[in-house]
C-alpha cells in the first residue's frame, strides 16, 4: 500500500494484538462502541476509506509513517481533482 518504512521505528508492546490485521481489531472496536447519531457515519468512513487502505494491514505496519503516506494520497487525489475539468 504505502512506501517503505524508515529504518529503527519502535516496534508495538503488544505483539500478539500487532499482528491482527486492521480489518479485524476495526471489526471488535467498533462493536464494542455505544450506538450513538454518529455511529453510522463513523462505519461509512471506516468503509469508505480506512479498510480499503489498512484492511488487511497488520496493526504493527500501522505507524505514523504509513498514516502520513496515506494523508498525503488523499490530498494529492484532492488536489488532482480540484485541476481536472469539471473538478470541485
Amino acid at each position: 500500500m504505502c512506501a517503505a518504512r524508515p529504518a529503527g521505528r519502535p516496534g508495538i508492546h503488544q505483539p500478539k494484538l500487532g499482528r491482527e490485521p486492521f480489518r479485524l481489531y476495526d471489526e471488535k472496536w467498533f462493536a464494542a462502541r455505544p450506538v450513538m447519531a454518529s455511529t453510522k457515519k463513523v462505519r461509512s468512513y471506516l468503509d469508505s476509506q480506512l479498510l480499503p487502505a489498512f484492511g488487511d494491514v497488520q496493526l504493527k505496519d500501522v505507524d505514523r509513517f504509513v498514516v502520513q503516506q496515506w494523508v498525503k494520497t488523499l490530498v494529492d487525489r484532492e488536489d488532482r481533482s480540484k485541476s481536472w475539468p469539471g473538478g470541485s
